[in-house]
This record gives structure tokens, C-alpha cells and sequence, in this order.
């Protein structure tokens, strides 16, 4: 598999992920912890399999996760029928993520 192609597709992961968790109705904080809870859920499954401590395969965890997050990004949101005006919900970001979470696809 090609680098741009496997970034494509880790695109779309990461978009999947971000959808269903905006659809669960997860805080933004939440949605964060979701991925650092995760990461350390590998790094345990991958020291089990392996018959290895926990604790080195959790370094290289936080590691991959420090490194990942220092990589481009970009994020394209489209509205499917946004029925509030944004000024409205400007001032309170929990209400406008409540009335886009249906109404919006992240890619």
C-alpha cells in the first residue's frame, strides 16, 4: 500500500471516528480521552500478545500519540440542513455541537 493511499484511509477512519463520537453526543474532551484510553488498550493487547510488560509497550503508545498529533490536519465540514443561524449558537458551543451533531459529516 502506497503512503497516500494508507493516509487515505486513516483519513476516513478518523473521520468515522469523529462522527460517531459527535453522534454519541461526547464532549470534545471526551472525544480526546476516547483516543488516549485506546491507546493504551493496544499497548497492553500488543504486551499480552507478545508476553511483554505493559508498561514499555505504553511509552511507545504515548509516544506514537505525541508524534501523530504534531501531523498535518485538515478538516472539512459540510452542513446537510443547518436549521439554527450560527450567531445564535456562537455563544454556547455545547448547543451547537447538540444541534449540528445530526446535521453535519466530517471528512
Amino acid at each position: 500500500m502506497m503512503d497516500g493511499e494508507k493516509n487515505t484511509n486513516i483519513g476516513a477512519i478518523v473521520g468515522r471516528l469523529l462522527q460517531q463520537m459527535i453522534e454519541l453526543g461526547l464532549t470534545w474532551e471526551q472525544a480526546v480521552a476516547v483516543f488516549g484510553i485506546a491507546a493504551k488498550a493496544l499497548a497492553q493487547a500488543a504486551a499480552s500478545a507478545n508476553g511483554k510488560e505493559a508498561t514499555d509497550y505504553r511509552e511507545i503508545a504515548r509516544q506514537g500519540l505525541l508524534e501523530a498529533f504534531d501531523r498535518e490536519v485538515n478538516v472539512v465540514v459540510t452542513n446537510a440542513g443547518l436549521e439554527q443561524n450560527e450567531n445564535e449558537m456562537e455563544g454556547n458551543a455545547l448547543l451547537a455541537i447538540a444541534q449540528r451533531r445530526n446535521n453535519r459529516k466530517y471528512h
